[in-house]
């Protein structure tokens, strides 16, 4: 993985998350569909939304991992965020 900004990681990783929302609330409102009208076949459907929601899941966690790991040289050319000052300014 190519090292980024850390808040363009954050924002994929909303993004990430946002995808396994939409894969969540597919599933449920199949899950409803299904209820309202059992005639309707869409256990296939919900077999590959839980497995696209888990690919998902993965994907956000090995970006987690490889953005944030503490390995030598990982933040090379990378801007991380700084801690502000206090404002005090030391007497020695």
């Amino acid at each position: 993985m190519i090292p980024t900004t850390v808040s363009k990681t954050r924002i994929l990783i909303e993004h990430l998350d946002d995808a396994g929302d939409c894969c969540r609330e597919a599933q449920e409102t199949l899950e409803h569909a299904r209820k309202f009208s059992p005639s309707i076949d869409v256990s296939e459907l919900l077999d590959e939304l839980k497995q696209l929601r888990h690919k998902i899941t993965s994907l956000r966690a090995s970006v987690h991992r490889n953005a944030y790991s503490t390995s030598a040289g990982k933040y090379n050319n990378t801007i991380l965020p700084v801690s502000h000052t206090s404002g005090l300014i030391p007497l020695s």
